[in-house]
């Protein structure tokens, strides 16, 4: 069992995932002590390249075109939302920081786009947040990772996601072709790894 099986929905949605500890483990390794700090909504800004079927605006998540091919899908997500928004509520406020970085007079979403979107729900008017100077190195990579184990990740979604993860580590010369580069790449099981190199070979649903 699980040891989250015995929490609610609302102690859960205020904990790390583990997507996040294994990005922010990336992100930390050999850094110092970082400063969390409050970030006013309106400077966040989404990753245009940090790709979803579901993305929602974080100016106004609720705005979902009846006529996008997606709207389905966004109206699920939107419903995930929400009952982030509650546990937001219910537990006073974003436990876990956004790690943004510094991009002209806005702060650019690496990772906690979900909670930042929960967030305007809420109606909070800030966040906390890591702040970086400059995108960080393998920021892809580290985006790819995120959306790969997101607990709240639609099928395709994840299988683009490590297809970007896999076109990413290609790209600096260290290609994944075997579920134990996967395992290395990500720190998850043997297992994982080979479920999610098969999700590329199998055909659409």
């Amino acid at each position: 069992m699980s040891q989250n099986s015995g929490m609610s929905k609302r102690q859960r949605f205020s904990m790390p995932t583990r997507a996040q500890h294994t990005a922010a483990e990336i992100l930390h390794s050999g850094q110092t002590e970082e400063i969390v700090q409050e970030i006013p909504i309106n400077m966040l800004e989404q990753d245009p390249a940090n790709r979803s079927l579901t993305k929602l605006s974080l100016a106004n998540p609720e705005a979902i075109d009846p006529a996008d091919p997606n709207a389905g899908l966004k109206k699920k997500f939107l419903e995930g939302i929400h009952d982030l928004a509650q546990s937001i509520h219910a537990v006073n406020g974003i436990k876990e920081p956004l790690r943004v970085y510094k991009l002209g007079a806005k702060y650019r979403i690496i990772f906690g786009e979900r909670r930042a979107l929960a967030a305007v729900v809420a109606g909070l008017k800030s966040v906390p947040g890591i702040v970086d100077t400059a995108p960080p190195t393998g920021l892809r990579r580290i985006q790819a990772i995120e959306n790969i184990q997101r607990e709240d990740v639609l099928p395709w979604e994840r299988v683009q996601a490590l297809k970007d993860l896999l076109a990413e580590e290609a790209a600096t010369g260290k290609p994944i072709e075997t579920s134990s580069g996967l395992v290395e790449a990500m720190g998850i099981s043997n297992g994982y790894a080979s479920m999610l190199l098969g999700l590329i070979e199998a055909p659409p649903e």
